[in-house]
């Protein structure tokens, strides 16, 4: 009896923990009026698109964002936001940006990671 209580316990921590994912990503929707999540976009695209263009990656041109393809955000000391972005040059080139950018439990935000995914 005793060995079929540890079975059933053990199952049961074992199916709780696979059920939660600490650290892990979680998709959300674009909202306009969530502040946070418009200042790491904003953070997040200067800090990106200006780190491009001094790799050569992208045109030394005015790169604006027309469309957000998947936000996830990751709950660690503070919040990773990842953010898939398309961005244009107000001329005729259009291309998929990816950005983290982290924000600090006291609101400051750095840009972590960007990149041109190879399939848009």
């Amino acid at each position: 009896m005793k060995f079929f209580i540890v079975v059933v316990l053990a199952l049961a921590v074992c199916s709780s923990v696979s059920a939660q994912t600490p650290g892990g990503w979680t998709p959300i929707h674009w909202n306009s009026s969530n502040t946070e999540l418009k200042n790491a976009l904003d953070f997040g695209l200067e800090g990106s698109t200006a780190d491009a263009i001094a790799a050569g990656e992208l045109s030394n041109t005015d790169w604006g964002w027309i469309q957000i393809k998947s936000i996830e955000t990751q709950v660690v000391d503070g919040m990773n936001y990842a953010f898939d972005v398309y961005i244009f040059d107000h001329v005729s080139n259009l291309t998929l940006i990816e950005f983290v950018v982290y924000e600090n439990l006291s609101g400051n935000i750095t840009l972590v990671s960007w990149d041109f995914p190879k399939n848009q």
